[in-house]
């Protein structure tokens, strides 16, 4: 549990070394698990912008995605441009 506190901790540090040098950072985010958690720590160190590409996904991947992200709160828009068979 000290590793992943330690870990947890050391991104927390690299966030704010990155937010320090930009003054509206904005994060693109999949939705998958690991974008989940980026994101979750990013929005501890600054309250941030999230932007998901869901034009490759299925109508049913980009459905459950913005679920889970009004679930968390996260803040983010999401973008079709590529999408052409809607």
């Amino acid at each position: 549990m000290n590793e992943l506190k330690a870990l947890v901790n050391k991104a927390l540090s690299d966030f704010s070394d990155l937010f320090a040098t930009t003054s509206n950072p904005i994060l693109a985010y999949s939705g998958g698990k690991d974008a989940i958690v980026a994101l979750h720590l990013a929005q501890q160190v600054k309250p941030i912008q999230a932007v998901c590409e869901t034009s490759f996904y299925l109508e049913r991947q980009t459905a459950d995605i913005k679920k889970i992200s009004a679930d968390l709160g996260f803040n983010v828009e999401y973008v079709h441009k590529y999408r052409d068979w809607e």
